[in-house]
């Protein structure tokens, strides 16, 4: 849950950023238009292709430097799309390491039970007939599960 929050504000926090740095991020309009002037006419057609998220002002730059242009971005679509579609493959690689790195709970309720190194006590607690024993391991929480009556070890290897 509370990695779940964590994310949740980083990527407000990230979302906040782009949104009051686009003009620092793109320049001037005199940059701009001197930059895209200079930009060939695949880098044209790859960033109106790849970069969806670019402010539609800029983006509506680099339409109209197409246009003067009179560039058919049509002839660059397969590589542009191979190019998306290799970002989306990263995209789903960063996602799985983020998932991997989620907290594993150890004993009874697991099914993987990876713990790296060794996991050291930290704390416990009863909960109905059980006592629920939390390690440090890595820097991630582990919980392991014993009868309520029993002590938790002081570490897990």
């Amino acid at each position: 849950m509370y990695l779940l929050i964590v994310r949740k504000i980083f990527l407000v926090l990230i979302i906040s950023f782009f949104v009051y740095s686009c003009v620092d991020m793109y320049g001037t309009p005199q940059e701009r238009a001197i930059k895209n002037s200079r930009m060939s006419d695949y880098g044209l057609c790859e960033k109106l292709g790849v970069a969806v998220l670019a402010p539609a002002e800029i983006r509506e730059e680099w339409a109209m430097e197409v246009q003067r242009r009179n560039v058919n971005c049509n002839q660059y679509a397969g590589m542009i799309n191979s190019q998306r579609q290799a970002n989306q493959q990263l995209m789903n690689q960063g996602l799985q390491l983020m998932e991997q790195s989620q907290p594993y709970t150890l004993g009874n309720n697991n099914s993987n039970g990876k713990v790296f190194g060794s996991a050291f006590y930290k704390r416990s607690y009863v909960s109905g007939m059980n006592r629920i024993c939390v390690y440090d391991n890595m820097g991630s929480d582990y919980t392991t599960t014993v009868g309520a009556a029993e002590l938790c070890p002081i570490s897990i290897d």
